[in-house]
């Protein structure tokens, strides 16, 4: 049931990229939910992927992000092969663009960089998942 309800908001919201060849690296399009924490004091936020890469994620959010960010708990769903995986690594980043379309907003944040120590298990998805190096 979930991939469905992500499914429809991934070709519903549908927004276009500002940032074309700007990527560092490949993206892979994967539907899934996160949660992102503005401050240390803050609520965590509930967010869709748009899809994510070594240097960072596209979000769909209801909410206005900007400046620094923290990500977790990633959920990840596998929609050809129903698969689900839980990655619950800390990840921050910096909110590099913002594009509003009605109640929603799509955000690319760019991770400060993923390393082997910290970030082992997302490093392994995105390697498995699609050949991101």
């Amino acid at each position: 049931m979930l991939w469905m309800y992500l499914t429809y908001f991934h070709h519903l919201l549908n927004f276009e990229i500002a940032m074309g060849d700007k990527r560092e690296n490949n993206r892979l399009d994967i539907l899934g939910h996160v949660q992102i924490k503005r401050g240390p004091s803050d609520c965590l936020l509930d967010a869709l992927i748009g899809d994510i890469s070594n240097s960072g994620i596209r979000v769909y959010i209801k909410e206005h992000l900007s400046g620094r960010v923290e990500i977790s708990r990633c959920h990840f769903v596998d929609v050809l092969g129903g698969a689900e995986t839980e990655i619950s690594e800390t990840v921050r980043g910096q909110v590099v663009w913002i594009k509003q379309k009605g109640k929603w907003y799509s955000v690319g944040i760019k991770f400060d960089g993923l390393n082997q120590k910290n970030h082992s298990a997302m490093l392994a998805f995105l390697e498995k998942h699609a050949n991101i190096k």
